[in-house]
């Protein structure tokens, strides 16, 4: 593999445009390079449908979790709060990288959702989605193992 996984500190956000590297356009960074560790992906484990246990489980052991989603309209607009807002007539159609879960006591369970829309949008580029509601959250998934 002559490219890995890096971290985000290597690799920012460009806060004025909101896009990731050099003017707006990837640059694979070399597993071997000066600019930051890199992980190379080993495996990966694709995880049980509907079961929300086992991305809990993923990731206590501090493993994000790839998943499809079921993005509406409705994601655009969101600024902040526990998004409950899932459209059940929507396809899974955008991957996403679940990076938590966790509870506030004004709105209850929730997961931590980050999309690629920059950290203009949302909170900090992430979406606290309802549990109980979902959004397609539980239905497809990948944890890779590095």
């Amino acid at each position: 593999m002559k490219y890995g996984v890096y971290a985000l500190k290597y690799y920012p956000v460009n806060t004025q445009t909101l896009q990731y590297g050099t003017n707006g356009t990837c640059q694979p960074i070399p597993i071997n390079s000066n600019q930051g560790k890199t992980y190379k992906i080993k495996s990966y484990k694709q995880l049980s449908p509907l079961n929300p246990n086992e991305r809990v489980s993923a990731l206590m052991n501090k493993y994000s979790v790839l998943s499809a989603i079921a993005v509406n309209n409705k994601f655009q607009s969101y600024a902040s709060g526990l998004f409950n807002d899932c459209d059940s007539t929507t396809p899974l159609n955008f991957w996403v990288v679940i990076d938590g879960f966790g509870v506030k006591t004004i709105f209850g369970d929730y997961w931590l959702v980050k999309l690629n829309w920059g950290i203009g949008w949302g909170e900090k580029g992430h979406i606290l989605i309802d549990m109980s509601k979902n959004c397609g959250v539980t239905y497809q998934g990948f944890v890779g193992q590095v």
